[in-house]
C-alpha cells in the first residue's frame, strides 16, 4: 500500500510537470490562430478563425523560409563541425599525456562560466580581420568549439573506449588518426550524436549572436526573422507572432523525436564507469 502511494505521488508529480511544459507550447499554437484582439481579450484553449490570415501576414511581410533555410544549414554544419572537434579535443585529452593537460583542460571548464556575451566585441573584431563579418560562416565558426561537448565526451570515452584497445592498435602500426577514425570516432558516435543536437538546437535559438554578425536580410536567421515582427511600435500582430514562433520551433521538435533514442543513449552510455 505504501509503494502504491509513493507511484502514485511520483507519477502525479511527473504529470504535471508534463502539463506545465506542454501548456506553454499548447497556447503559442492557439494563439497562433486567433487575432490580436481576441489575444489581448485573454486567455483561451480552443483554436480560433485567423490561422490563414495570420500565415498571410507573415509570408506577406517577412521571407520566413530563407531564414529557416539560412538556420538549417547553419545548424546542421555547426552540429556536424563542432561534434568532431569536441570529439578529438577529448581524444587527446584522454588518450595522450603533455605539458600543462591539465591546466587547458581547466580552461575549457572555466570557458564554461563566461557568458557569451563577453566575447562577442572580441569575436566581431576577429571577424572583421578575417573577412568572414556578414556572412553565415561566422556563425558556424563561432561555434565550432564547444566547451561543454569537451567535457561530456572527456567523461564519454573514458566510459566506452578501454585503453588497452587504443594500445593494441598502436602495437599493430596504426597511425593516430587512423586509430581514431577506425576506432574512436565510431565508438564514439552516440556520445557526439547528443552533443550535436544539443548544439542544434541551441543555436537554431541564438539570437543575439547573429543579430550582432549579420547586417544583409537575405542572410537572416529564424530568431531575427521573426523578431521583424516585433518591430512596430504602436500595434503588434500578436497572432502572427505567435504562429511564427510556432513555426520556427518545429524542426527542432522534430529532431528532438527523431533522434530522442540517440540522446538517451549517448547520456547513459557516457555515466557508466568501467
Amino acid at each position: 500500500m505504501k509503494q502504491s502511494l509513493i507511484k502514485l505521488a511520483i507519477y502525479s508529480f511527473l504529470i504535471g510537470i508534463l502539463i506545465i511544459c506542454i501548456v506553454p507550447f499548447y497556447l503559442m499554437i492557439i494563439n497562433g490562430t486567433r487575432s490580436a484582439a481576441d489575444i489581448n481579450a485573454g486567455v483561451t484553449f480552443f483554436p480560433g478563425k485567423y490561422f490563414i490570415q495570420n500565415f498571410k501576414s507573415i509570408t506577406s511581410q517577412l521571407d520566413l523560409f530563407t531564414g529557416l533555410r539560412n538556420t538549417a544549414i547553419v545548424c546542421t554544419v555547426i552540429m556536424i563541425v563542432s561534434s568532431y572537434v569536441a570529439g578529438l579535443t577529448a581524444w587527446s585529452i584522454v588518450f595522450y599525456e603533455y605539458r600543462f593537460k591539465k591546466i587547458l583542460f581547466g580552461i575549457i571548464l572555466a570557458s564554461l562560466m563566461l557568458p557569451q556575451a563577453l566575447g562577442l566585441i572580441g569575436y566581431f573584431n576577429l571577424c572583421i580581420k578575417l573577412n568572414i563579418l556578414d556572412s553565415l560562416s561566422a556563425l558556424v565558426f563561432a561555434a565550432a568549439a564547444n566547451a561543454a561537448g569537451v567535457f561530456f565526451l572527456k567523461q564519454y570515452t573514458q566510459s566506452v573506449i578501454p585503453f588497452a584497445l587504443i594500445q593494441a592498435a598502436r602495437v599493430d602500426g596504426a597511425g593516430e588518426l587512423r586509430i581514431f577514425h577506425r576506432i574512436g570516432l565510431p565508438m564514439m558516435i552516440p556520445g557526439m550524436a547528443s552533443i550535436g543536437i544539443f548544439a542544434f538546437v541551441f543555436n537554431w535559438n541564438n539570437y543575439i549572436l547573429p543579430l550582432t554578425l549579420i547586417s544583409t536580410p537575405s542572410k537572416y536567421t529564424i530568431s531575427m526573422v521573426i523578431n521583424q515582427l516585433n518591430s512596430t511600435v504602436y500595434f503588434r500582430d500578436f497572432g502572427a507572432i505567435y504562429l511564427g514562433i510556432a513555426i520556427s520551433i518545429v524542426p527542432i521538435l522534430v529532431v528532438f523525436v527523431i533522434f530522442s533514442k540517440v540522446i538517451i543513449k549517448g547520456i547513459a552510455g557516457g555515466s557508466i564507469d568501467k
